[in-house]
């Protein structure tokens, strides 16, 4: 019988900037705010998200907070995440998408991969850095592991048709069939996630209420957290029914 454990996912992208720290830092006070026990793990080696997850642990001093639990961790992360993963419901990791022993360890036990990309030539370069990874370990990762990229930090006074047309750039050629697409896109509000992130908050959480740049980050970002758990409840139905 196989040992039931929460879902582990992983964030990940090979150029920095295009906002997976700050994404992952707001997924996971989602789906705390949905009841579910979460980890975030920082498993990238400048430290942002662990900074967030102290920078939180005061605010929760003075205000109610769900609870995100935010630990850092390096070298091989195999067993640690999923020994975490039999704690709490979701493990999110939070990986830099260059080689590294994080990022292998961590693709190797990896239910999801999220990755967040910006629609420009140097994404469209380096992503297939990942996917070669994703190609490697493929074999020796769950089955039923699934990558999704998304276009995160959007222009707000972007097109459809433009964003449209930014998606496609996952179809290229270099990228090797390696991802799937989450059609929810992430419009760029600075100054909402610069302030949730500087307070060691989220942009779904009434600290930051007030102003109409949060408002409407709150709004993307709890549909693509809904688009997510759709694909992890998927993920969740195989499992089970390979298991029965």
């Amino acid at each position: 019988m196989t040992e039931k454990r929460g879902f582990i996912m992983v964030t990940s992208s090979s150029k920095g900037g295009p906002g997976k720290t700050t994404t992952t830092q707001n997924l996971a006070c989602e789906y705390a705010r949905q009841g579910f026990k979460v980890c975030l793990v920082d498993g990238d080696k400048q430290g942002s998200a662990e900074a967030w997850g102290l920078r939180r642990n005061a605010l929760a001093e003075t205000m109610e907070l769900p609870r995100v639990v935010v630990k850092r961790m390096s070298g091989d992360l195999r067993q640690s995440l999923v020994d975490e993963a039999k704690l709490y419901d979701l493990v999110i990791v939070d990986v830099a998408g260059r080689q590294s022993s994080e990022l292998t360890s961590a693709l190797l036990v990896a239910d999801l991969v999220l990755v967040p990309a910006g629609a420009t030539q140097k994404d469209l370069e380096e992503i297939p850095k990942l996917c070669k990874e994703l190609h490697d370990t493929a074999m020796m990762a769950p089955a039923h592991r699934k990558a999704y990229g998304f276009i995160n930090k959007v222009d707000p006074t972007a097109s459809m048709k433009d964003i449209i047309a930014d998606r496609d750039f996952f179809k290229h050629e270099s990228m090797g069939g390696a991802f799937d697409v989450i059609t929810t896109h992430l419009k760029y509000y600075p100054k909402a996630y610069d302030r949730a992130d500087r307070m060691g908050a989220g942009v779904i959480e009434g600290v930051n209420l007030g102003t109409t740049q949060q408002a409407k980050a709150k709004a993307q970002l709890q549909v693509l957290a809904e688009s997510i758990s759709r694909i992890i409840n998927k993920i969740m139905q195989e499992i089970a029914d390979k298991a029965a």
